[in-house]
């Protein structure tokens, strides 16, 4: 939408941008949820990066205390879940388990 009809054709779906994060490895990954406070920091810098986009799609951008607030219920919920999935299926391989 924002290039107009200079855009590329896509599937319009939204989901560019995660591609892009992935590509130029500035992406987050769901193990920062372990450290809430630097997950916090590195994100507002990232809101902070794209506050342009974010205007003209008139999101608005939490305040560091709202993020933080989100980010630490999420680690409660989600860490016990968060592994390192690498080591979780090459173990199961040593003990010859089906993956």
């Amino acid at each position: 939408k924002l290039k107009g009809k200079n855009a590329i054709g896509t599937t319009g779906k939204g989901i560019g941008p995660s591609y892009a994060d992935k590509i130029n490895r500035t992406g987050h990954r769901v193990g920062e949820l372990l450290e809430p406070q630097r997950l916090c920091e590195a994100l507002m810098k990232d809101f902070e990066a794209n506050k342009t986009f974010f205007e003209m799609l008139e999101i608005e951008i939490p305040s560091a205390e709202e993020l933080l607030a989100d980010l630490k219920r999420f680690n409660e919920i989600l860490t016990p879940y968060i592994t390192d999935t690498t080591r979780m299926l090459w173990k199961a391989l040593d003990e010859d388990k089906r993956v």
